[in-house]
């Protein structure tokens, strides 16, 4: 992301957050998938801020989720519906776990499918591209999403590769729609049909089916019946999903000796000269239920865990200058050997890339056969076309024969010009007490392949 952690007013936002909600300290939280990253924005006094941000892991398949089952995070806003605790979770799901509304009413008229997409921590490492469509996290970092999500409020949006705004445009653009809602809103209160319809899109559809014919004849009747009619709004937020805006608000109405109070959200569409209502979702506001709190106990576990992984890692880099520890077991030394060989890689760090290498190196794939001054002209021009590297690793398995290991795992590279995955192979010797890799191959893997 292009955004970085400061206390300083951002110039230049996602496109998404038109505006978080007016008059009060908001947060938002927008996933990367590209970056597999979690930033969470803080809207106060119209101004922005970057507050943290976040490692994630997302679904192993790449595009928007379309249907159950395929392995992709959806993208768009979502809102979190439901916590759950860690005694509510199997271990996989980590300490806490959030669920999103997905799939919303515009998910569903596009006919996407699927359930259970959920914000949640994890038992294991982290990996790039390994959820089943979640957006996994750290534990760790659970503890201070707490602190912010608000259940049915909190929004979290989900883009392949965020889409910048500069400040300036995204007000404009609020007061725009802002003003839209406020004229709608009094042709309705003023029972002006005429008024009222123009409005709408011609394509318009509500949440229990009702098309624009329809939709319009119930309002001529409704104005007819009641010799007034009161709206009134607040919470009034503005964001984007798929392609529309998305405003939302609470709504009290009032007509004669009737009224309800709900949420309501429109989707809007640009038409020539304009914007134009495509949808209208309303909805009971859901009951306020007693908050869920993580347990002091499981909060202080967490991060005495954090604090014991970070000091061991300091002890790596700094204490062994580098080195990994002769004391570990040998299957650990090559896991860390991955783990800094990747990093490297995705690091684009060619002098800390290289250093893995043994000086026999050989690549041996289908088509080529290189000892390590060519591999290491080969990759250079690699390096050189494409940009914003990051390598997922999944089923990764180390055979540990004394003085050689054999590791296999399925490698999804990914960057901003070029994406592939396939069965990565490495042969490594002990070199001068540390492991290196002596031998590479790599197999490619069509879409639903088997290693």
């Amino acid at each position: 992301m292009a955004n970085p952690v400061t206390g300083r007013p951002l110039s230049r936002i996602p496109d998404a957050l038109i505006e978080p909600g007016a008059g009060k300290v908001s947060h938002v939280l927008v996933a990367e998938k590209a970056s597999q990253s979690l930033l969470m924005y803080e809207y106060n006094g119209g101004r922005y801020f970057v507050k943290d941000s976040f490692e994630v892991s997302t679904g192993e398949k790449i595009g928007d989720k379309e249907e159950e089952g395929d392995l992709k995070t959806p993208e768009g806003f979502y809102i979190f519906t439901t916590k759950y605790l860690e005694r509510e979770l199997a271990p996989i799901y980590g300490i806490l776990a959030y669920a999103m509304d997905y799939p919303n009413f515009l998910d569903l008229r596009l006919g996407k499918t699927g359930n259970g997409i959920w914000l949640h921590g994890s038992d294991r490492k982290l990996l790039p591209w390994d959820s089943n469509g979640c957006i996994a996290l750290n534990n760790i970092d659970l503890l201070r999403l707490e602190e912010i999500i608000r259940l049915q409020d909190t929004p979290i949006i989900i883009y392949n590769k965020v889409e910048y705004e500069p400040i300036e445009k995204i007000r404009d653009e609020a007061t725009q729609i802002k003003t839209f809602v406020e004229y709608w809103r009094r042709a309705w209160e003023k029972k002006d049909i005429s008024r009222y319809r123009s409005f709408y899109d011609r394509e318009f559809t509500n949440n229990i089916g009702i098309d624009y014919a329809d939709w319009m004849s119930k309002k001529s009747r409704l104005a007819l019946k009641y010799k007034k009619i009161s709206i009134r709004f607040d919470n009034l937020r503005i964001f984007r999903h798929q392609g529309l805006v998305v405003v939302i608000f609470n709504q009290n109405y009032q007509g004669d000796s009737y009224s309800n109070i709900g949420e309501k959200r429109l989707y809007l569409v640009q038409r020539k000269g304009g914007y134009k209502i495509s949808s209208e979702v309303w909805k009971p506001i859901p009951p306020r239920l007693a908050p869920k709190t993580l347990p002091l106990a499981v909060r202080n576990r967490v991060i005495k865990e954090a604090q014991m992984a970070s000091l061991a890692l300091s002890n790596i880099r700094e204490g062994q200058k580098g080195k990994i520890p002769s004391a570990l077991p040998e299957r650990e030394k090559i896991r860390r050997l991955l783990e800094n060989w990747l990093k490297d890689w995705s690091a684009e760090d060619q002098k800390s890339y290289f250093s893995h290498y043994h000086p026999n190196f050989r690549l041996r794939n289908l088509n080529q056969d290189l000892n390590l001054e060519s591999f290491k002209r080969h990759k250079t021009l690699v390096f050189n076309r494409y940009s914003d590297i990051s390598i997922g690793v999944r089923n990764l398995k180390i055979n540990v024969n004394r003085t050689q290991a054999e590791v296999t795992f399925i490698q999804d590279f990914r960057s901003r010009q070029y994406q592939d995955r396939g069965l990565k192979k490495l042969v490594l010797v002990k070199f001068q007490e540390n492991w290196q890799i002596k031998e590479e191959s790599w197999r490619e893997m069509r879409a639903g392949g088997k290693p």
